[in-house]
């Protein structure tokens, strides 16, 4: 079987139709190869959650609670109560780490990393209840754990060999018929932190995600 890495953007997860399209594509697409599939933000969130960022602590958790909600109505657009609530679960201890990281006065490089990471894990978490919900067989990992990064908590650099044992672990694990959801433009470093590979590079985690998972195929 051949291995394709399809990469998803903002402007290909703007709304429920969009989604659905996506899911629809990669349901065709599935039954021909082994897919992993990197996935951005929806629309607009990685400039929400970077104001986000910027903001004091009521502020910020105010407009994360904007955003949340902006993902929630999106969700149930999509998904039945019981799809929903599963997607909740997948991500409240995400958003409740970022809440945390919100309550300081001052945040480092690598809390602003993890804020703006937010995006692709709660839309890649959304992508996963649809594909299932279209009955696909579908999981979906944080970056973090595959793309191990060196150096700038905001560019950072990428650590081949360590990214490359992490991959072979899944390649290993994972069943072939399986669809392998990763979150684009983030990876992580050798303490557990959240990095990010510089900005708009959604591209570039589909070209690793390519590279390491010996893909035939790459489509952005």
């Amino acid at each position: 079987m051949t291995i394709t890495t399809f990469k998803f953007g903002g402007s290909s997860l703007q709304g429920p139709e969009s989604i659905n399209k996506v899911s629809r594509l990669i349901a065709l697409h599935a039954k021909q190869s082994r897919l992993y599939i990197v996935v951005s933000a929806l629309k607009g969130s990685t400039d929400a959650l970077l104001a986000i960022s910027r903001y004091s602590p009521t502020q910020a958790q105010a407009q994360l609670d904007v955003l949340i909600d902006k993902h929630l109505r999106t969700a149930r657009a999509l998904l039945d109560g019981q799809r929903t609530v599963a997607w909740q679960s997948d991500t409240a201890p995400l958003v409740a780490a970022c809440r945390k990281i919100l309550e300081k006065s001052k945040r480092s490089t690598f809390d602003t990393a993890s804020i703006l990471a937010l995006g692709e894990k709660l839309s890649a978490a959304l992508l996963n209840q649809v594909l299932q919900r279209d009955l696909l067989d579908s999981t979906w990992l944080c970056s973090e754990t595959l793309i191990k990064t060196t150096g700038n908590a905001l560019k950072a650099s990428v650590d081949s060999g360590s990214t490359q044992t992490a991959f072979h672990i899944l390649h290993y694990n994972a069943r072939p018929s399986q669809l392998t959801l990763i979150t684009g433009f983030c990876g992580g470093d050798s303490k557990g932190r959240t990095t990010l590979l510089g900005r708009n590079a959604s591209d570039y985690s589909a070209a690793l995600v390519a590279r390491y998972t010996h893909s035939h195929t790459l489509h952005i």
